[in-house]
């Protein structure tokens, strides 16, 4: 189901962070967010989530916030449950939902062997990389109505990390998710997402929107293409625009 935020802002001490916001997000579409640390974006996330510190200071109007939003926070390690496997803490959440532990646990592990996983699937010393994928695998596992991702990849190996992009962009698709996610890397927003936002630190925060690879399905075998080479530079000189030289949309 489609998910639309428009109007209101968000403010930290009486000080807008997010003001004029217009953000419609489709029905398993994948909008980026792109632009420096600080300019709201994680902020836009929490508002998302329903987090009370952020909600308290929002008058955003957000239209079919679904019930089950998934969200994949930059610190993934508070998001990880280290007394349990990473099977386990993919299946976890799917009991609190009312499904048996054996299904749970059979769920969790297709789940991980769709994003090749398996590999760690029962590891007691799970890498950083292998944690932060994890986390996102349960995100998806519930099929949520809305998946928030931030700097969700960042940890993983840069093979690892574009072959599941790929794999969770296949995913979210298949199953009609609208994504919203947040990345400091013009590349991995461009291989993944439909649409990207360019934002700056300013007071006019969304500076302009750049449409990415329409209908195109995406794999590894894209890296190095003219497209992707195209929206990458695009995405990298709006950028530049929007945070070093001060223009406007």
């Amino acid at each position: 189901m489609p998910v639309q935020i428009s109007g209101g802002s968000i403010s930290y001490g009486g000080t807008p962070v997010i003001a004029h916001l217009h953000l419609p997000i489709g029905a398993a579409a994948i909008v980026g967010l792109f632009g420096p640390n600080g300019c709201g974006q994680s902020t836009i996330l929490q508002e998302l989530c329903g987090f009370p510190e952020v909600s308290r200071a929002s008058t955003l109007a957000i239209q079919a916030r679904p019930d089950r939003v998934g969200y994949v926070p930059q610190d993934f390690h508070s998001a990880f449950l280290p007394w349990l496997s990473p099977l386990d803490n993919i299946a976890l959440p799917l009991t609190f939902d009312g499904v048996a532990r054996r299904p749970s646990r059979a769920a969790a592990l297709k789940c991980m062997d769709e994003f090749e996983m398996r590999g760690f699937a029962f590891s007691s010393v799970p890498s950083g990389g292998q944690i932060q994928a994890t986390v996102v695998a349960r995100e998806l596992a519930r099929e949520p109505g809305l998946l928030l991702l931030d700097e969700a990849f960042s940890s993983i190996d840069y093979g690892t990390r574009l072959s599941l992009l790929c794999a969770v962009r296949e995913f979210v698709q298949r199953n009609e998710i609208p994504v919203l996610s947040v990345s400091h890397s013009a590349e991995e927003t461009a291989l993944f997402s439909d649409r990207v936002f360019v934002m700056s630190a300013g007071q006019n925060r969304f500076r302009r929107a750049v449409e990415v690879g329409k209908g195109r399905a995406r794999t590894t075998s894209d890296l190095g293409t003219e497209w992707l080479n195209e929206a990458t530079g695009t995405i990298q000189r709006l950028f530049h625009l929007a945070n070093f030289r001060g223009e406007s949309a």
